[in-house]
């Protein structure tokens, strides 16, 4: 099996299992438990677009799963701040987080919307195409730069992108 489906499969038991569900629903979790930063590929490509904007910078991904985007942002950015609501994703691929977590990227497991008055930013990444308003709203409480990674993707090049992609960011 691939990394990228074992990955989305993850996603799928993590979002549909009785205790999964209640655990979203009493930490406020709107988002679904679908990767979008899957592989090594997407998670360079990903910080070589934000270089820039994240050079130097105390960076916050909201949303991060298990880390794979903020090991490729540590590379160019001062710090790295993984917010992710469930721990799950860190402890199912806990032997690669071992081998690869670089010591300027720490986690955080919680719901985001816990940590607004005690954590600060210069740029705050969101990579989801679920509940994109809320985690918008939270990424602009963190840092005075939010950045909707995948929006301004699909919207400088739409056709690169799958239906439901293109689709789930106009429902959420």
């Amino acid at each position: 099996m691939e990394m990228k489906d074992l990955l989305d499969l993850t996603g799928q038991i993590m979002g549909t299992t009785p205790t999964a569900i209640a655990f979203a629903q009493r930490h406020g979790v709107r988002s679904l438990p679908r990767l979008t930063v899957n592989d090594d590929e997407i998670a360079a490509a990903i910080t070589d677009l934000l270089e820039a904007r994240i050079k130097g910078k105390t960076v916050i991904d909201i949303g991060g799963a298990y880390g794979l985007l903020g090991f490729h942002m540590a590379e160019v950015a001062k710090r790295v701040i993984v917010i992710e609501a469930n721990a799950v994703w860190s402890m199912t691929y806990l032997d690669l987080v071992h081998a690869r977590k670089p010591v300027n990227m720490s986690y955080i497991f919680g719901a985001a919307q816990q940590f607004v008055d005690l954590i600060r930013a210069d740029v705050a990444v969101v990579t989801t195409h679920s509940d994109v308003r809320g985690m918008m709203s939270l990424a602009k409480s963190f840092a005075p730069i939010a950045i909707d990674v995948y929006g301004e993707m699909i919207a400088e090049n739409p056709e690169r992108f799958d239906e439901w992609a293109r689709t789930a960011r106009e429902r959420s």
